[in-house]
């Protein structure tokens, strides 16, 4: 998983580094009201490319290696990389999201979160991707909960993962618990693991696919049934992108669509 046991020090530097790094990313007020696709590239670690209604971000948190993404739009591409880690925890996860990832937030008014999970009342996402060549990677859904409704530093509730598709030796963090799991007309594994201050619940898809149409609260609930999320806490955002382990150059998310209502 993108947060691993392995490197703690890294989640700190991940958090004072996030920074905006876009080629033509526009300020955020700008951003939120413009429709039109921004032509973005970044090669820094931590670069990200606002597009209003969600950010992508290169989030080279295990690695220095040179890496690059670029973006027209709710897409992204990574053109640069070459990562090699044979084992452990992964260089990177370039990916695109809606919500607040470590206090950088796309606008709460489309964002709709953060939200309390027993308030959610749609949570729709839909996906499709190339993750090019070969390599290690997983291309999953990365989503984070609160304890609180804050957006700021280490989420402290719980992270849920949703492995559309892998390749190479990477395995989800923590236990496989359940297998053969029916979520959203698919067959999934599921995963738990505990990190030292939030949960981990992995969902990985047999077989594995390039494109998602999933309505998240299924996940979410089997996650309450399981014990390890609180109806009581908070969604503050939702992601999605390749952790890579080797390989990478070339992989690509061609569309990315998040949206999320609260109950009246």
């Amino acid at each position: 998983m993108r947060m691993s046991a392995m490197n703690i020090t890294a989640l700190a530097l991940l958090g004072a580094s996030l920074t905006a790094c876009g080629v033509s990313a526009p300020d955020d007020a700008d951003a939120a009201e413009s429709s039109q696709a921004i032509t973005g590239s970044t090669c820094a670690q931590f670069g990200t490319i606002n597009q209003g209604d969600y950010i992508i971000q290169a989030d080279e948190w295990n690695s220095t290696q040179r890496q690059c993404i670029s973006s027209t739009g709710f897409n992204f591409q990574v053109a640069t990389a070459n990562f090699n880690v044979t084992s452990g925890a992964p260089a990177t996860y370039p990916s695109i999201y809606k919500g607040c990832h470590w206090g950088a937030c796309t606008p709460a008014a489309t964002s709709g979160m953060p939200v309390q999970v027993s308030a959610i009342a749609t949570a729709n996402t839909s996906v499709n991707f190339n993750p090019s060549g070969s390599g290690a990677f997983d291309a999953a859904y990365d989503v984070w909960f609160n304890t609180a409704p804050t957006t700021a530093g280490q989420p402290d509730g719980t992270e849920i993962m949703i492995w559309v598709s892998h390749g190479g030796f990477p395995q989800p963090f923590g236990s496989r618990v359940a297998q053969g799991v029916n979520l959203n007309g698919a067959s999934w594994d599921v995963w738990i693991g505990r990190m030292p201050i939030w949960n981990v619940v992995s969902y990985v898809r047999n077989p594995p696919a390039s494109s998602a149409n999933l309505d998240l609260k299924p996940f979410i609930a089997d996650s309450v049934s399981r014990g390890q999320l609180q109806r009581a806490w908070f969604m503050i955002d939702i992601e999605f992108g390749f952790e890579i382990w080797n390989g990478g150059q070339g992989m690509a998310v061609n569309s990315f669509n998040a949206a999320v209502t609260r109950s009246r």
